[in-house]
């Protein structure tokens, strides 16, 4: 039986998911800004709306998930 290696997350040929076709938001030029908050609204709209039991499933921290929700968007 052989073993076909895994390539590592530092690898060139696969980049990050959360890089790909999106600026960091360190780097984001000012006119994404808008969009940026639209992201983070919407995101926490969605943690916020989630049942106990989805946290539960999810793995989640209760406590970090209704603090994440209850950032204003222009926190990161």
């Amino acid at each position: 039986m052989s073993v076909i290696p895994f390539p590592s997350s530092a690898s060139p040929a696969f980049p990050a998911c959360e890089t790909v076709g999106r600026p960091s938001e360190a780097t984001a030029p000012r006119a994404s800004l808008p969009a940026l908050w639209l992201r983070r609204w919407r995101g926490r709209k969605v943690l916020a709306a989630l049942s106990p039991d989805q946290i539960r499933d999810a793995d989640l921290d209760p406590y970090a998930v209704r603090l994440e929700a209850t950032k204003p968007f222009w926190r990161a």
